[in-house]
């Protein structure tokens, strides 16, 4: 079982990126999907880490076939920071 509560849990998805970006094997759609599948639990600290590390992204792998991916997931991390931004304000 998966504990996608705390900090550990991040930490480990923030890793499997750096790692698998720019790489041109299966790895980076496998870990491209788990972060979608699991943004909702990935804690803010972790997604900013993310975000800025994808912003700052030398190379993505294959420009027609990773690239795109890894885009798409920096708009996702970037949509969710903004979600959780616009509901911490209209919380207080």
């Amino acid at each position: 079982m998966v504990d996608t509560k705390g900090l550990a849990f991040g930490c480990i998805c923030v890793c499997a990126v750096r790692y698998a970006c720019g790489r041109q094997t299966y790895m980076p759609s496998i870990v491209k999907r788990f972060v979608h599948d699991n943004l909702k639990e990935i804690e803010t600290s972790s997604l900013k880490v993310m975000s800025k590390d994808l912003a700052e992204m030398p190379g993505y792998g294959d420009r027609k076939i990773d690239e795109p991916g890894w885009l798409r997931l920096a708009g996702e991390i970037r949509e969710e920071l903004m979600r959780r931004e616009k509901a911490e304000k209209s919380a207080v």
